[in-house]
């Protein structure tokens, strides 16, 4: 049976631990919706906002004594408001999805009733395509054997995105990048503006500036072939990223079409680098210097001091391997550069270790990302990118130290030199954070710590 409102309420003027709507004194009259077609008057000037929480992005307001239509309800965060006289405590989760796609909050508006008068809102599509938001991509047509291209490699709005030959240039390279709601932006390698655009005019693929329509949120979803995708914009769910008519001719400009399965609109979506050039910058605090940078697998990788066992004044500050890692380092530990490097190479959270450790404890926590190697393993030396944990005890329980390969030079007997950046070094190389190894039938030597395993991507 309806609840009757109609106890006036002081709406909260200040955000409250969780949100607060827009205030006023109001007196809430007896509701009189009808329930038959879900509509509701607005009883004073509140949110129109892109989800059921305050924390999503506002649309302007609705007005007060307005009247929207309601499709359905969805149970979100709790706020206070115009009939918070009617709930326990004041607070009430309950939010509705007008007619024009946004979110109104239960509190603010006269619906006859505290429980839904509409069906619940069905879950929106989501993406399940696993995606690196820190990669850039190229997607390979599993009909043409073709590859998604800017046409002409131009960067203006309306610029056709068609299928064309592997050329390996940025007219062919793309990134995703998370819009928070299941789908993704697609940006072109070419602009920092220019993303993935379906004409809602025409339904034709092409580039243009972002600006957050739904022809522009892409839906990135797992195509029948394992590991391929599909692409489907989330003003058109239903329909695919897709080649006319299916033909392997270069130059056809790509439409979205209606889902079918068929290889015209399967994609190869192929990693073709790290977004991000450079791991991070070297200025925890004042007085920190960069000693080296060193370019390992497309990114350059600063290693940073003073050296704080090696360098006067000695630097302890506190400082974190990234911006909001979940651990820190007293000054640039040899640990912070490895953590650092895992961090914006594979996008992988910090771990507590010591040098000694780091591969041990990466190696756990992320199983199905890294393998360990031991020292002295046959045609396994290390190779650009292994991160290095070096100890004097052969449980790797001590401090010991910890380097990224920037660079291995080993013969097929197992001999030669592997290069290592490595922070508070402080043998030859250190004060340029670079440390080499001799490699002797596929070992690696260090006197001084000499049991040594390395991390390596799967």
């Amino acid at each position: 049976m309806p609840i009757t409102r109609s106890r006036p309420v002081l709406r909260a003027m200040t955000a409250l631990a969780t949100g607060a709507l827009l205030a006023t004194i109001g007196l809430a009259a007896s509701q009189s919706a009808d329930a038959s077609s879900h509509t509701a008057k607005v009883m004073v000037t509140t949110q129109r906002m892109s989800d059921a929480r305050l924390t999503s992005t506002q649309k302007g307001t609705y007005a007060k004594n307005s009247r929207v239509t309601l499709t359905c309800y969805k149970r979100g965060q709790s706020v206070k408001g115009y009939f918070s006289g009617s709930f326990s405590g004041g607070w009430d989760n309950l939010w509705y999805k007008v007619s024009d796609g946004y979110f109104i909050a239960d509190v603010d508006i006269d619906t006859g009733s505290n429980s839904p008068v509409t069906g619940a809102c069905s879950a929106p599509p989501t993406s399940n395509a696993t995606v690196d938001t820190n990669a850039w991509y190229t997607f390979t047509l599993r009909g043409s054997k073709l590859l998604l291209d800017v046409r002409g490699g131009a960067t203006k709005n309306g610029t056709p995105v068609q299928q064309y030959k592997a050329n390996s240039t940025k007219s062919q390279k793309f990134r995703l990048t998370s819009n928070g709601d299941g789908t993704y932006r697609v940006y072109s390698a070419l602009s920092s503006t220019q993303v993935l655009d379906a004409s809602l005019s025409s339904n034709k693929a092409q580039t243009w500036s972002w600006g957050g329509g739904k022809n522009q949120r892409w839906l990135v979803r797992k195509s029948k072939t394992s590991g391929n995708v599909t692409l489907s914009p989330l003003s058109a769910t239903s329909k695919c990223l897709d080649v006319t008519g299916g033909s392997t001719k270069a130059s056809v400009q790509l439409q979205v079409y209606a889902c079918n399965g068929s290889t015209a609109q399967d994609f190869a979506m192929k990693s073709a680098g790290v977004v991000n050039p450079v791991a991070g910058k070297c200025n925890a605090f004042t007085g920190a210097k960069t000693l080296g940078t060193y370019t390992i697998s497309g990114i350059k990788l600063p290693v940073c001091g003073p050296r704080p066992d090696f360098d006067k004044p000695a630097h302890y500050n506190p400082v974190r391997p990234y911006p909001g890692a979940p651990t820190t380092n007293p000054g640039y530990q040899c640990a912070e550069l490895s953590a650092r490097w895992l961090w914006y190479r594979y996008k992988v959270a910090s771990v507590r270790a010591n040098g000694a450790q780091i591969v041990d404890n990466y190696a756990k926590a992320y199983a199905t990302k890294f393998t360990k190697i031991s020292n002295g393993t046959k045609n396994k030396a290390p190779r650009a990118g292994d991160v290095l944990s070096l100890s004097a005890k052969s449980n790797f329980s001590d401090y010991g130290h910890t380097g990224v390969v920037i660079s291995s030079s080993v013969n097929a007997k197992g001999n030669g030199i592997v290069t290592t950046a490595e922070e508070n070094w402080g043998g030859t190389g250190g004060t340029a954070g670079k440390h080499v190894y001799s490699v002797k039938a596929w070992k690696v030597q260090y006197a001084a710590l000499p049991y040594i395993k390395w991390l390596r991507a799967k």
